[in-house]
């Protein structure tokens, strides 16, 4: 729905048709009007088409310039997304080492479990042997003594025999 509304302009009235609401076009005409009378206060040789041109030209100036800073300020408000897709990103890398981290931790810890079951059985057969070796070690501490004790034996039987040789012999050296 268009409005028709009647603005004062620089001493001149106008009509003005469009979707904008009353209050908001006498708004824009009445900041026009102040600039127009802002120019015509600083140079009073101008007439109204002239001021209107220089108001026309200040106010696009200010357009330009603000359109400038909305593309720096859209151009910023693009380094968040910009950010954001980089964070994405490393954290899809990050999740993937994290992965692959989990799979070597996986392989270690089994192959950590494995070692761990082979020095269990490597200590339950070390005392085993150790056991055995005791075993033997005693037996033959046990068979020394016995052969000491042996050696013993003979050496008293061997003194004994020769003893009686020497008897025998000095009784047969007698008995010539």
């Amino acid at each position: 729905m268009n409005n028709k509304i009647k603005v004062n302009i620089a001493g001149s009235i106008y009509t003005i048709i469009g979707q904008k609401d009353k209050s908001e076009v006498k708004e824009i005409a009445n900041f026009v009007d102040e600039e127009i009378k802002k120019i015509t206060s600083q140079n009073y040789l101008l007439n109204p088409t002239m001021a209107a041109t220089l108001v026309a030209l200040n106010i696009s100036s200010d357009y330009f310039d603000l359109k400038k800073e909305l593309n720096l300020m859209s151009e910023d408000s693009d380094f968040p997304i910009k950010k954001q897709e980089e964070f994405i990103k490393n954290t899809e890398k990050i999740e993937k080492e994290k992965e692959g981290l989990k799979e070597s931790l996986k392989e270690l810890t089994d192959k950590n479990n494995i070692l761990i079951h082979t020095i269990s059985t490597l200590e339950k057969r070390y005392e085993n042997l150790e056991k055995i070796s005791y075993d033997n070690f005693y037996e033959i501490k046990q068979k020394d003594e016995k052969i000491i004790e042996l050696q013993n034996e003979i050496s008293k039987i061997k003194d004994e025999y020769i003893k009686k040789i020497i008897k025998n012999g000095e009784i047969n050296n007698n008995e010539k």
